[in-house]
């Protein structure tokens, strides 16, 4: 613990307060959103006010999501600690500066909690969904794409881990195709049969996820050489 923090809305008024779980304790104890990029159901997101970072505020979806915090099962943990994993594994995910958890633990905070992590947009990335909707992406560059997703599965896969909800609004790119996770609410699956129903089922959705206009038939059929491995 380092003590609490306030996140703020764009025009400076308290949205919520936390304890910070995790960070250098010199870390601001007041953050403010520049603008909100996001703010749905599942969650809130903004650039920070201060520069290259991003906030992410995950929301309660249902009553338990805040008893969970208490053993540190919540959204946000699973979140910051899919990041950490994929590092082990090699794979990119943005630096997380600090997380933070929802005080006082009653139903009627609206956030269970928070982290602050590198703005990829700042350092060049790019969303792959906004890539792989714009016509003028380059058919290589696409299937770089396709590949190095499928590898970072499957390097997941070995490790009985399974990215269930990955979708390309989950990954960013460089110009070489070179990704990076974010929102890596990942799940580790030790029973064998579990892990490949969940795997083959990720899998499926993100054939099935969009229209037919978002993926060719042949990037179909490498995303679906993934299962190969399951």
């Amino acid at each position: 613990m380092t003590g609490l923090v306030t996140i703020c809305d764009p025009h400076g008024q308290p949205l919520q307060r936390f304890v910070r779980t995790r960070g250098q304790p010199q870390r601001p104890k007041q953050h403010r959103l520049k603008q909100l990029w996001v703010d749905s159901k599942p969650s809130t997101v903004g650039p920070s006010c201060q520069d290259g970072e991003i906030i992410k505020l995950i929301k309660a979806r249902r009553w338990h999501e805040h008893i969970k915090i208490l053993w540190a099962h919540s959204r946000t943990h699973k979140e910051v600690v899919g990041a950490d994993l994929l590092q082990q594994l090699g794979l990119n995910t943005p630096a997380i500066h600090e997380m933070g958890i929802s005080l006082p633990i009653f139903p009627q905070s609206r956030y269970i909690g928070y982290y602050v992590m590198d703005n990829l947009l700042s350092q060049g990335l790019q969303e792959v969904h906004q890539l792989f909707e714009d016509p003028n992406t380059p058919e290589s560059l696409r299937l770089t794409i396709i590949d190095n997703i499928c590898a970072g599965l499957q390097a997941m896969y070995r490790n009985k881990i399974v990215f269930t909800d990955f979708h390309l609004a989950n990954v960013f790119c460089n110009s070489d195709g070179d990704l990076t996770w974010i929102d890596t609410g990942i799940t580790v699956y030790h029973m064998r049969n579990k892990r490949e129903q969940k795997y083959a089922a990720s899998i499926q959705r993100l054939v099935n996820y969009y229209d037919d206009s978002m993926f060719t038939q042949q990037e179909k059929q490498r995303l679906l050489q993934c299962l190969a491995i399951a």
